[in-house]
């Protein structure tokens, strides 16, 4: 079923893709009170159709009665001034007295009528009642009519158009009025007429203004070869840019394009020959061409390179004092990429001038594919008061510095004393207070503490020693 409906559809867009849409529009821009019954303004052009003039058939009066439309009087008469009742009003289409327009299908095109849309108006005593028939069935019926949203028309009877208020303002054009052309196909001539009644008095007007056909031509005697996708080129990017896709296609033009992929259905529109198209991952995707006499398709898989796998992890360095004036950035990975942020310059950071408060800064790498990622991580700053590292005692020693909470001092004087160890986070607060005896050079702490940067402060006797230190 699903073959069925493919082949269906690509017969549907063979047949269509030959056709030439056109848009007929009659505007009567040179009608004066002195044309006489014949339009004499320019008639519209199209592909494959040619339009005749519109003419005024059977008025009684040989010249329009304004000015830019096409407008006569004399209409049968039937409706009295003040009277909105259809149903009360007497007369009925006068076969013989119309408005006439012909189309003429050029040599081997076949023209196809969609609809018809125009505007009208009427004087204070001008025709109620209007309606649209064609040669086809030989003037015999009225053409489906409708009026949209204007309120001031309806639809009677069948297919009739209806003025419905005496009252409505006479003084510009009502739009709305269409006619819907169903299997209108024709390879000669169609003439369409317009026909007014039930008017108040033999003044009265029927007006018509902005008349538009629509439908296609298509042409049938030119020479047609099919479509042949001879290759799809496309540029290999990185995971979730954009890349375009372009076919070479042989075989005679216009062609229809559709572009579909398995992932996500249709991705390009008919008429749309390339299409730029975004994927994370490798994606394949299908363009099927068509035109008057058959089509093609052809599948192109889409290559994308991944983006790197880049993390940056600042955990060993990210507490720094801000009177600290540069730090060298580590942490991040693969090698060789580029950090940036505040107070960064060639992979140093400046807690100095960056200030108290968190920092996020960020880890850039372009491998060799030139496909970009970033990692983020953030850097603390913090105004480490009352703490001053000193370096006048320098006997006690601590280690492994980082370390990962176990801290060992050693005291090149073993005498049996008490040293008092306090442990000072970088917002100055003593986070760990605490007395150990020393009996031998080396004595040891085990501190469960978060990791970052501390300072610890050594107080034996009169000595003090403050060291900074890495919990990591």
């Amino acid at each position: 079923m699903k073959k069925h409906l493919f082949t269906l559809t690509l017969l549907c867009i063979s047949y269509l893709v030959n056709s030439q849409n056109f848009n007929l529009t009659y505007d009567f821009s040179a009608v004066t009170s002195t044309t006489g019954l014949i339009d004499p303004t320019p008639s519209p052009t199209a592909t494959g159709v040619t339009s005749g003039s519109f003419t005024a058939v059977g008025t009684p009066s040989a010249n329009p009665n304004a000015t830019n439309r096409f407008s006569f009087v004399g209409w049968p008469i039937g409706a009295t001034n003040g009277n909105d009742v259809h149903a009360t009003m007497t007369a009925s289409l006068d076969i013989n007295e119309y408005y006439e327009i012909t189309l003429t299908a050029q040599a081997g095109y076949t023209v196809t009528l969609d609809s018809l849309k125009f505007g009208i108006r009427r004087s204070g005593t001008g025709i109620r009642n209007y309606a649209v028939r064609y040669s086809l069935d030989s003037y015999s019926v009225n053409l489906p009519a409708s009026v949209g949203t204007n309120t001031n028309l309806s639809v009677v009877g069948t297919n009739e158009f209806f003025w419905n208020f005496d009252a409505t303002s006479t003084s510009s054009d009502q739009n709305g009025s269409m006619i819907t052309f169903s299997n209108t196909v024709f390879t000669n001539s169609i003439s369409i007429r317009f026909y007014g009644w039930n008017s108040e008095a033999n003044g009265g007007t029927f007006s018509i203004d902005n008349v538009n056909i629509l439908g296609s031509a298509t042409d049938g005697s030119s020479p047609c070869n099919s479509p042949t996708i001879t290759s799809i080129s496309y540029s290999v990017v990185c995971a979730n840019q954009t890349s375009t896709l372009v076919p070479t296609i042989m075989g005679t033009a216009p062609f229809t394009y559709t572009w579909i992929t398995s992932g996500s259905g249709i991705i390009g529109s008919v008429n749309s020959e390339t299409t730029t198209v975004i994927s994370s991952t490798p994606q394949t995707y299908t363009l099927l061409v068509g035109n008057a006499c058959g089509f093609d398709s052809s599948a192109v898989a889409v290559n994308v390179n991944p983006l790197p796998n880049v993390t940056l992890d600042l955990s060993p360095i990210n507490m720094q004092c801000v009177t600290v004036s540069s730090v060298t950035l580590v942490g991040g990975l693969p090698s060789g990429g580029v950090y940036s942020g505040t107070a960064v310059t060639s992979g140093e950071f400046s807690p100095l001038s960056a200030g108290v408060g968190s920092y996020t800064l960020t880890y850039t790498f372009t491998d060799a594919n030139n496909c970009t990622n970033s990692a983020t991580d953030v850097m603390n700053v913090g105004s480490c008061t009352g703490i001053n590292e000193l370096t006048s005692s320098n006997e006690i020693q601590l280690y492994p510095n980082p370390s990962n909470g176990i801290i060992h001092f050693y005291f090149p004087n073993t005498q049996t004393h008490q040293v008092t160890i306090e442990l000072i986070n970088l917002s100055g607060q003593v986070i760990y207070n605490n007395f150990i005896p020393v009996q031998q050079s080396v004595s040891s702490i085990n501190l469960d503490i978060p990791h970052g940067i501390y300072f610890i402060k050594v107080i034996e006797k009169e000595k003090t020693s403050i060291k900074k230190i890495v919990i990591q």
